[in-house]
């Protein structure tokens, strides 16, 4: 039962943030399979710098906020969409989507 939203999900889980997670040719696939099902194409290039941004925490000042990253408030990734994502107004409106 697997299928790009999947992918995309596992993505934007903030849990599952590695490395290894954003070289995988299939989770990529999926990010990109997904985008164009349910992205609009104008926003395309925007959504894939805001992955980006986040791959590479940077861009966002509360990336620098003490309990970002830690295990705790990553647990419930809505939550952390929520009060640590607001920078990214493309991507967190989707990433909320995907993963409620």
């Amino acid at each position: 039962m697997h299928r790009p939203i999947h992918g995309f999900a596992g993505l934007l889980h903030p849990a599952f943030k590695s490395p290894a997670l954003y070289t995988d040719i299939e989770v990529l696939s999926d990010r990109l399979s997904y985008m164009s099902r349910v992205v609009p194409s104008h926003l395309h290039n925007e959504m894939l710098e805001q992955i980006s941004c986040y791959l590479d925490e940077r861009g966002n000042s509360a990336f620098t906020f003490p309990s970002c990253w830690h295990r705790a408030s990553m647990v419930k990734p809505l939550f952390w969409w929520q009060n640590f994502g607001f920078s990214f107004s493309t991507l967190s409106t989707y990433a909320l989507r995907v993963l409620s």
